[in-house]
């Protein structure tokens, strides 16, 4: 129908990152079908990429109240009464949202944050624990809890947060040094440069041991040097667990 011819070319739009014209399909589509929940999401987000909250928010509002049930119109509401230093406001919809998919990590990390505003520590505390159990490997949520155990007076636990936080840290940056070597490895490998490519997967691997992607281009090259034992030795240990 006209509705969804207007909704693709505005998806068109989008891809294009051209906000401006696919909020003016959208614009067009929501007089032909104004309770349809998904165009009034679509058309905030349409605003909210131009970074025009006043008018995203109307339409993230319209989208709630037409869908109570879809999660992304109050995590859109959240992240943009944060942005507006609307705590109260914030936390009731990312609240909202994270009770219908209440496995977005991320969200409970920024819930975390906008309860420790408020100063509703234990809310915070319960929020950031959350986020702790479905995204271990990211340090803010540690450092957002930090925070508000010293709030708490609870300086012993505050520190082994920011412990937690701080090795969390350098395992990040390791892991993305690893990544940027193996990378470089794989480009010599593919130039049939396999010493250069040898050395740029080793780095990798003295950045991140248990990096599967630097064993299996290693292995790569002890294949491509006649080194059958290097490479099946280097295959094993891109098959092992990751930590």
């Amino acid at each position: 129908d006209s509705v969804t011819a207007h909704e693709d070319l505005a998806a068109a739009y989008v891809q294009l990152n051209q906000f401006d014209d696919a909020e003016a399909e959208l614009r067009t589509a929501l007089k032909l079908a104004p309770d349809r929940p998904q165009l009034h999401y679509d058309l905030g987000l349409a605003y909210k990429m131009q970074d025009d909250p006043t008018h995203a928010i109307p339409e993230f509002e319209a989208a709630e109240k037409l869908d109570p049930q879809q999660p992304e119109s109050p995590y859109a509401l959240g992240l943009l009464y944060l942005q507006a230093g609307r705590y109260a406001d914030a936390a009731r919809e990312l609240k909202s949202s994270l009770t219908l998919r209440p496995e977005n990590g991320e969200g409970w990390a920024t819930l975390g944050s906008v309860y420790n505003q408020l100063n509703q520590l234990p809310e915070a505390i319960d929020a950031l624990q959350h986020a702790i159990e479905q995204i271990p490997g990211q340090p803010d949520p540690h450092l957002t809890l930090a925070n508000v155990l010293i709030k708490q007076n609870k300086l012993a636990d505050a520190t082994e947060q920011r412990r937690l936080a701080a090795t969390l840290m350098r395992t990040n940056m390791n892991r993305q040094r690893a990544e940027v070597a193996t990378h470089s490895g794989a480009a010599l490998l593919k130039n049939g440069d396999l010493a250069g490519a040898a050395v740029q997967f080793k780095d990798a691997l003295t950045f991140d041991p248990a990096y599967t992607d630097a064993h299996t281009g290693l292995a790569q090259v002890f294949d491509a040097m006649g080194k059958p034992a290097d490479a099946a030795a280097e295959r094993a240990k891109a098959a092992q667990p990751q930590p």
